[in-house]
């Protein structure tokens, strides 16, 4: 089964090159091992999935950007990322083998955390 750790990163909305290097940290020697099995990004009322990180992180990237999932797996062994944004934050859950190897995903999170900060659209709003 793994090791898990769970982890919201309030008003942060993680850049793409960010994300991508921490899901590398799954397979440092060999990342064409990871798969990423979940590209989603609702924006204002429509959701759409995409089969390809350019497509993904092109509307990911977008302010309008009401929530996106994005989730690898290192198939035949207990290794997954999920990196889950909504407008509050990110969370992010991470199971590898071992606590070192969930630790390298998360050094990369959290010391990019603080870059990348973001205020919630509905905190914008002004009456």
């Amino acid at each position: 089964m793994g090791i898990t750790l769970e982890k919201w990163f309030l008003g942060t909305k993680f850049k793409p090159d960010i994300l991508v290097c921490a899901i590398r940290c799954m397979a440092p020697l060999e990342p064409e091992r990871i798969k990423i099995r979940h590209r989603r990004v609702t924006l204002g009322d429509e959701t759409w999935w995409f089969d390809s990180d350019s497509e993904f992180f092109s509307h990911y990237s977008s302010e309008r950007v009401r929530d996106a999932a994005y989730i690898a797996e290192l198939p035949a062994q207990p290794s997954e990322c999920e990196i889950i944004f909504v407008d509050s934050g990110t969370f992010v859950k991470v199971t590898m083998p071992t606590k070192a190897e969930v630790r390298q995903v998360f050094e990369v999170l959290e010391s990019a955390a603080s870059e990348c900060n973001h205020s919630p659209r509905h905190a914008n709003a002004t009456a």
